[in-house]
């Protein structure tokens, strides 16, 4: 899950990437979900984000991994492990 807002650069300059990776074998077998916080904040609540852009993993229900920043290398290793 992609955390993000309209007023944030780094989730701007990330989406593409993100969006691209689901693509890629690294994101094999995983569903990738954008949340726009402007939207949905209270999504974001839940998922106890704080600081944009967040990237999380879930499975079964519960968090598996998380990565916040905008490091393509970083989201890329976070699906490796966790997708």
């Amino acid at each position: 899950v992609a955390f993000g807002g309209s007023f944030c650069k780094p989730c701007k300059e990330m989406k593409p990437f993100f969006e691209a990776l689901s693509t890629r074998p690294e994101g094999k077998g995983a569903m990738f979900v954008s949340v726009n916080v402007d939207d949905v904040g209270e999504v974001s609540d839940l998922a106890n984000v704080s600081i944009l852009p967040t990237y999380q993993v879930w499975k079964a229900g519960e968090k598996a991994g998380e990565y916040v920043g905008r490091s393509e290398d970083e989201l890329t290793a976070l699906c490796i492990r966790h997708c």
